[in-house]
């Protein structure tokens, strides 16, 4: 079944490079210290989460180099007013494609709005739809969906911005739980402090975290172990081809540790192929991970995080609509290991174009 997930990939490849001369990809992303961001959080930028102007000049060049015409849009608004102004209906080829990486301002499902824009407007447009990519980036709902479909996820409360928890719920006093903000994701909100045992001051960094983020927060049982990400692709089907272990300044087994946001920011990670680790734990995440994402109705290119003990339990602790795909990612890891050991960026296209039906 693998080989027919890969050959599917490798085909949309070759059917984008023999048509590249008919697309017009628009590629739309927040590029760090060019984007203006006039709505942030104090200690925690989305910067966090925009790309370097190297990285999008990779993926540019890259997909010019493939044959196909791109235009690159700098925020949503430049993309939005291009729209509505006529300009890309001017752009005369055949088949257009719009690739989003941008996730202007702060709060709740603003990742949603490129692809419920490009729906409205007919445009087909990469991975997830708006429902899901909006659905995702809310982390108690989207954790809450899958506990009840029977997948292993941490034991999670809801500390909303009212000060009070969900149904008056609250993790017990002596449980090590990690206080994650709900709607983010690139680690923004955590720091070395979201990692605590539950006692009497919860409830204070709790608010205090909260009125800082300026949103309700989610509060799971902190899992001690190995952090691993999953990619998954639609070949058309959810497919997951290799479980993407964490390390942490060269450790492997975590044990406390975990990708705060200072760690991201410094880039002071690496991955490992977990298969290495544990080659049945592996093959489990891969299987898991592609009936989550059919659950979850991931489409395109998503992910699935887990953390897991070394004994072989694991939890989902995380789930992305829109994951990071430059060279120090997860998903060009698998990419390139497993799928196809060239043109990532045209390969990411080629596989949403094929299953949008534009090949």
């Amino acid at each position: 079944m693998a080989s027919e997930h890969r050959d599917w990939i490798r085909s949309a490849l070759e059917k984008l490079k023999a048509q590249a001369s008919q697309f017009a990809i628009f590629v739309i992303a927040n590029i760090k210290n060019v984007t203006v961001v006039d709505d942030d959080y104090a200690g925690f930028s989305v910067h966090n989460d925009y790309m370097t102007e190297q990285v999008i000049n990779e993926i540019i060049g890259s997909l010019r180099d493939f044959g196909t015409y791109v235009r690159l849009f700098v925020g949503e608004d430049a993309f939005l007013r291009a729209v509505l102004d006529g300009e890309i209906d001017e752009i005369r080829r055949p088949k257009k494609f719009v690739y989003n990486l941008a996730q202007t301002g702060t709060g709740p499902a603003r990742k949603a709005l490129i692809p419920t824009f490009c729906n409205l407007h007919h445009l087909p447009y990469g991975n997830s739809d708006g429902h899901v990519v909006a659905l995702l980036r809310h982390k108690y709902h989207a954790t809450s969906i899958l506990r009840d479909h029977g997948f292993p996820v941490p034991r999670t409360w809801f500390y909303l911005q009212t000060g009070t928890w969900l149904q008056n719920e609250r993790p017990p006093n002596g449980l090590k739980v990690i206080v994650k903000a709900t709607y983010e994701a690139a680690s923004i909100g955590l720091s070395k402090e979201c990692v605590r045992t539950c006692d009497q001051y919860l409830e204070e960094f709790a608010r205090n975290h909260s009125q800082t983020l300026r949103q309700p927060l989610t509060v799971q049982e902190f899992i001690e172990g190995y952090e691993i990400e999953v990619p998954v692709f639609s070949a058309p089907d959810a497919y997951a081809p290799g479980a993407v272990g964490v390390s942490i300044r060269g450790t492997r087994r975590l044990g406390d540790n975990f990708l705060d946001y200072h760690c991201l920011d410094d880039r002071a990670y690496d991955f490992f192929d977990f298969v290495e680790e544990n080659k049945e734990l592996s093959t489990k995440l891969r299987s898991v991970t592609e009936k989550a994402a059919t659950v979850l109705g991931i489409a395109g290119v998503g992910r699935i995080d887990y953390r897991a003990i070394p004994a072989g339990s694991f939890y989902i602790t995380d789930m992305q609509t829109m994951p990071d795909i430059y060279v120090q990612s997860s998903v060009q890891f698998v990419l390139t290991r497993y799928i196809i050991n060239h043109d990532p960026y045209a390969a990411l296209v080629a596989l949403n174009c094929q299953r949008l039906g534009l090949l």
